[in-house]
């Protein structure tokens, strides 16, 4: 996966994004350009790095065998190109972090980005008519678990939390 941090200047509110491997956020890389921009009057767009980062890695170190294996799953990712082809379903904090005693109750909920088709698949699981009346009705306890599945079906194409996105590498 790339890990993809997003950071904001302070006073022109302008946006700028790095995209980082797995191995150089292990080395701190990430660190270091935060730290550049942190003088140029950036700051991460979720606000300070209060510890989210590190959840993220032991994450992505806890569920390392079912990334390399949705990495290596092949999947049409011609549905990238087109909105209607995929979605976003936001979900609990703790989806994707560890989120004992609330420790990131701030961040509000963690967001990932699926085939349009598979999310409706898992509506109609979970009761719902369509996609339509999941993305009308849903509550985020109707999509518990839906990270972990959309891992294992080889369908993530992004996740994310705060300023912090994690991006399948398109080849």
């Amino acid at each position: 996966m790339e890990i993809v941090f997003v950071v904001e200047n302070k006073e022109n509110m302008e946006r700028q994004e790095q995209t980082f491997t797995l191995e150089q956020v292990q080395k701190g890389l990430q660190q270091e350009w935060l730290n550049t921009m942190k003088v140029k009057n950036f700051g991460l767009v979720s606000g300070n790095d209060d510890g989210i980062t590190e959840a993220v890695l032991a994450t992505l170190e806890l569920r390392k065998s079912d990334l390399v294996n949705l990495l290596n799953t092949n999947i049409s990712l011609k549905e990238r190109n087109s909105e209607k082809d995929i979605v976003s379903i936001h979900a609990y904090v703790d989806q994707l972090v560890d989120n004992t005693d609330g420790v990131h109750d701030s961040y509000d909920n963690c967001w990932m980005v699926v085939p349009a088709t598979w999310a409706e698949d898992m509506a109609k699981k979970n009761q719902f008519k369509d996609l339509e009346t999941f993305f009308d009705e849903y509550t985020y306890d109707d999509a518990d678990e839906w990270l972990d599945k959309a891992i294992k079906d080889g369908v993530l194409l992004e996740c994310g939390i705060g300023s912090i996105i994690l991006k399948r590498p398109v080849h």
